[in-house]
């Protein structure tokens, strides 16, 4: 991913989006905590579109696709139906850069 498009998504939204939705301890993915508007230590999630079946094939590396998350929430969150849901509504609701 260029580097350029992940500090526009991390300026965008400033902290672990899921900790918005859904409360949580922000940890890296070793578990080792650290709060959730440490962006330096924030992972860049794609969000596919909603409908769009794209088996085997991760979403585009751009802003309208990309959301800023923990390590936590990247592995055990962000596959839950209900937060790719949220995710998405986020997505929509920024200004994409």
């Amino acid at each position: 991913m260029n580097q350029r498009i992940r500090q526009a998504v991390l300026d965008r939204d400033k902290r672990c989006v899921v900790q918005r939705y859904h409360r949580h301890r922000c940890a890296d993915t070793m578990g080792v905590p650290h709060s959730s508007n440490d962006v330096r230590r924030l992972t860049i999630e794609h969000v596919k579109e909603k409908g769009k079946p794209m088996m085997g094939k991760k979403a585009p590396d751009d802003p309208k696709h990309l959301v800023a998350v923990c390590g936590f929430a990247n592995l055990f969150l962000c596959p839950r139906t209900e937060i790719r849901d949220q995710l998405r509504r986020h997505i929509g609701q920024r200004t994409i850069i």
